[in-house]
């Protein structure tokens, strides 16, 4: 990525579900590199858990990847209205407080898309 875009290019890294090499390498050399979490998440491996755990407050976003991913068991097909429900499910992986979860994942839309 590095050769391609460079350091300062901004980088949402969608539907992101990988393992804590991968999280401290994007970490490390892309400092406007933030991190897409879904629903997936309910069904990640150990691997994928502690990647889970491992990004950064400040670069971790919550997305519901619609129509796809529903948080919802009930519900087949996902929607926007349903980014509370992955914001939940999220924070409860990570093993935070949803209050400060949505704080991080506002403020890090924020700088990653420029909206002040």
């Amino acid at each position: 990525m590095l050769e391609h875009c460079g350091a300062s290019q901004p980088i949402h890294l969608h539907c992101f579900g990988s393992r804590v090499s991968d999280v401290t390498g994007w970490v490390a050399h892309l400092p406007k590199c933030y991190f897409g979490l879904t629903a997936a998440v309910r069904h990640f491996s150990g691997e994928q858990m502690l990647g889970l755990k491992q990004v950064p407050n400040n670069r971790i976003l919550v997305e519901t990847d619609s129509p796809y991913l529903s948080p919802d068991r009930q519900v087949s097909l996902n929607r926007p209205a349903l980014i509370g429900d992955v914001a939940e499910l999220v924070a409860e992986k990570r093993g935070v407080y949803l209050s400060d979860l949505l704080a991080a994942t506002m403020e890090n839309t924020r700088h990653l898309y420029q909206f002040y």
